[in-house]
């Protein structure tokens, strides 16, 4: 009984810290490839609600997560290039974009460079980050990509 006080503040304080969380909704992460470039994606990132987005911007290639999936739904092997991307370290350019509800930014990615890819259909879940206030915020979006 003594330690119910304690309880319920513990359960107000959690409460209180998942209301605080945005919601991934906060941001929309739109996906295509067009026909002429197969296995380019074009990746679109737009703030949807929030009064003020940051989207950190270095490249595509270190700002984008990217898993590709074969039609059978087996992970596809990484090019060697892919592979040193997951272990090197960011570096180079970044720019903090500052997105007001209704602005966008969006980026290109060759991901034929990022995976092993034949002809056929795949399908490919992208996830990318934007901060809200000091919250990192994943939105994520997927796409099927058939190659010649």
């Amino acid at each position: 009984m003594r330690y119910l006080p304690i309880l319920t503040l513990l359960l107000a304080g959690a409460a209180i810290l998942v209301g605080q969380a945005p919601p991934e909704s906060c941001c929309q992460l739109r996906l295509s490839s067009e026909a002429k470039t197969p296995g380019v994606l074009a990746a679109k990132v737009t703030n949807m609600n929030q009064p003020l987005v940051t989207v950190h911007e270095t490249s595509a290639e270190a700002d984008l997560r990217v898993r590709v999936t074969s039609e059978t739904g087996r992970e596809v092997e990484r090019t060697p290039y892919g592979k040193r991307l997951l272990t090197r370290e960011r570096g180079g350019r970044m720019l903090l974009r500052e997105l007001r509800a209704g602005e966008s930014v969006s980026q290109e990615l060759d991901i034929r460079r990022l995976f092993q890819l034949t002809s056929g259909a795949y399908g490919v879940t992208v996830v990318r980050d934007v901060i809200i206030g000091e919250t990192r915020v994943p939105v994520r979006a997927s796409i099927t990509i058939r190659l010649p």
